[in-house]
């Protein structure tokens, strides 16, 4: 029997440690409600729905200059199994769908992992993206970042942060330096799969002088 490779994320909220499959959640009875809520007549409306809604419901945080930012802090604690999630007390961390539903904000890739995990409940075939964003004009490195990509009538790019409205981009023009912005991949997951461009993340660990982000939050194990 073959060995399966597993990937991690430290999340900190309470030193715990998952595969990041797993934070597509398409058996969690928080997310399979709100897909039922979303669901249309149309496959085409329903996505268009989920979208909308993490576009909408889910906020970003922002730091006091009114920009993006990752310092948001949260309070949570566990009772009798259960987590609770307020505002303002813990190091921010990654979030699981469910918590990012009752916190109601999160960074790139606790709306990724929402967005995939209601359009997986779909059927359709999408995945967390793991990369960074360049600037077109010059080849800048603007920083990593998380997105959706998911298949439906063509190639899409969902960029699920910040927009007050959804931003749907074809793969081609994401992908390629057509925008102001290219958004250049290295790693996608699922709930079923994991796979990376393990050049393209040594690659960016030379540009950045050492480790990149995502390798330093993951780690690497068989079973």
């Amino acid at each position: 029997m073959g060995k399966r490779r597993i990937v991690e994320v430290d999340t900190t909220l309470f030193g715990e440690r998952y595969d990041v499959r797993e934070f597509i959640q398409v058996d969690n009875p928080d997310i399979m409600d709100l897909a039922n809520e979303l669901k249309a007549i149309t496959l085409e409306e329903t996505v268009d729905n989920i979208l909308s809604y993490v576009a909408r419901e889910i906020r970003y945080p922002f730091d006091y200059k009114g920009k993006p930012s990752t310092a948001k802090k949260i309070k949570a604690f566990k009772w009798w199994g259960t987590v609770y999630l307020y505002s303002d007390y813990k190091e921010y961390t990654w979030l699981f769908p469910n918590q990012t539903i009752r916190v109601g904000y999160g960074i790139c890739i606790d709306t990724a992992n929402l967005t995939v995990s209601l359009l997986r409940l779909y059927k359709i075939p999408a995945w967390v993206v793991l990369g960074s964003i360049i600037r077109s004009r010059d080849g800048k490195f603007m920083g990593f970042h998380a997105w959706v990509e998911y298949h439906f009538n063509g190639c899409w790019v969902y960029e699920s942060t910040v927009h007050p409205e959804p931003l749907v981009i074809p793969c081609e023009k994401a992908y390629n330096g057509e925008l102001d912005i290219l958004y250049d991949p290295f790693a996608w997951y699922n709930e079923k799969s994991y796979r990376e461009d393990r050049e393209k993340v040594r690659r960016y660990e030379r540009i950045v002088g050492g480790e990149t982000r995502f390798t330093k939050t993951h780690r690497e194990r068989e079973t």
